[in-house]
């Protein structure tokens, strides 16, 4: 199946906002990270910048690197325009951030479901590992690996007949007209690569709806809750240099 061109779709992409389900994975995340202000963060693969912008209202010090151009600059535009949330500085990737630059957290939120071999992965986690300071946190949010065949009100995901590391995914998103490819990976493989780079795998966690404050998700549109009310849509792996 053909790779998935995010410049073509980013602007679409954008414009779908932070739907439903996103919000409160994005809220799980957040209270994973606790007190950030003032903190320094890096976003590794921050897309259009919707997380970045979550970071840095919370008072987070944001540097986002984003390999999509189109995706890049509509980062860019979302934090330029909204004064609450200026405190963002996004870089195209792969970038040589400075040697000297070492982040007490970093972040990736639904950017490792994007990579199909486990060679392109190990790279990103070493970017990531190297960018932390010696007792930085790391905080990665991908599709949980059994979310496959469930419907939620953010995304609906397909499972292929023969599932592997690696397989295609077709993914049907909520405000978005065509599908996206994600590539499949399962719990084992996340940690694995994590552990092969040295990290330290301190928890994960597989939240449900209820696992999350009620202020922090649309209950307003609680008519639309699906599945993720007792299907997790999402694995949250914490882990530590």
């Amino acid at each position: 199946m053909k790779r998935t061109n995010y410049d073509e779709i980013a602007e679409r992409y954008h414009r779908r906002g932070m739907s439903p389900t996103s919000v409160f994975g994005y809220a799980k995340l957040s209270q994973i990270l606790g007190y950030i202000k003032g903190k320094l963060i890096l976003d590794y693969g921050c897309g259009t910048g919707k997380f970045s912008r979550v970071l840095a209202e919370n008072g987070g010090l944001v540097i986002g690197v984003e390999p999509s151009q189109k995706m890049l600059d509509l980062a860019i535009s979302n934090h330029l325009y909204n004064p609450i949330s200026s405190q963002g500085f996004f870089l195209p990737f792969p970038y040589p951030i400075p040697l000297d630059t070492q982040f007490p957290y970093a972040v990736s939120t639904f950017v490792f479901c994007t990579m199909q071999s486990n060679e392109e992965m190990l790279e990103s986690i070493a970017f990531i590992y190297n960018c932390l300071n010696p007792k930085g946190k790391f905080v990665l949010l991908d599709p949980h690996p059994d979310c496959l065949g469930h419907n939620f009100m953010s995304f609906r995901k397909e499972r292929p007949e023969n599932l592997q590391s690696g397989s295609s995914i077709v993914t049907n998103l909520e405000g978005l007209e065509e599908t996206i490819i994600d590539y499949w990976h399962s719990r084992e493989d996340y940690e694995n690569l994590l552990r092969k780079m040295g990290f330290k795998i301190e928890q994960v966690h597989e939240p449900i709806l209820t696992d999350v404050p009620t202020i922090h998700y649309y209950c307003e549109q609680a008519i639309l809750i699906q599945e993720e009310i007792k299907v997790p849509p999402f694995i949250i792996i914490e882990a530590s240099k």
